[in-house]
């Protein structure tokens, strides 16, 4: 029988967000920058808007889907891969159980970050006791749905991730770094490092 990639994970120490997952995309610097100093995240007024459409556009995904709502902000941690997180939406499709995320962008804009965190919320959601098929990613933008299952293949590339946020820890700060730097909230820490 093959290894469980997941399962088979030691000793985890420092419990990791999972938002910190879609955020090493952007930035391999950024978990460690939430995660080894005390300076916060810029908040700028696109971030506080795209939280109020969020809702908006999860009313619309769960109407699209003929769905209902089965549990909300669900609180949670995966212990073998040491991450947490709160899963927004768990509902119920075609006699199955999802979790739903919403992204106000369009698919075009569909990264692996999207992924990966949607994978470990399928994770959490799973370990609070819901059996979860998968995770729908709504990108409300380009009114487009994404379904991401837990794949070995797909649990293997998360637990390389969620390790290589570990070794950073260990490491120091990443030498490589996102092209995105001009757009980034961290960008202010990030230069003074």
């Amino acid at each position: 029988m093959k290894e469980d990639p997941v399962r088979s994970s030691s000793n985890v120490g420092v419990i990791i967000p999972a938002t910190l997952i879609k955020e090493y995309f952007f930035c391999p610097r950024i978990p460690y920058i939430v995660l080894n100093t005390s300076h916060v995240q810029r908040e700028y007024h696109f971030m506080t808007k795209g939280r109020e459409i969020e809702r908006k556009l999860a009313e619309e995904a769960i109407e699209k889907l003929n769905a209902k709502i089965v549990a909300e902000k669900v609180e949670g941690t995966h212990r073998t891969l040491g991450i947490y997180g709160v899963v927004d939406y768990i509902v119920e499709c075609d006699k199955s159980l999802h979790v739903l995320e919403v992204k106000n962008s369009t698919y075009r804009d569909f990264l692996l970050g999207h992924k990966f965190q949607a994978l470990a919320y399928l994770l959490i959601a799973r370990d609070c006791n819901y059996l979860v098929r998968s995770t729908v990613i709504y990108y409300g933008v380009s009114k487009t749905f994404i379904e991401v299952f837990p794949t070995q293949e797909n649990l293997r590339l998360l637990q390389q991730v969620v390790n290589s946020i570990r070794r950073s820890l260990r490491v120091g700060m990443p030498v490589s770094k996102s092209d995105k730097c001009g757009v980034c909230s961290y960008s202010h820490i990030c230069m003074k490092l």
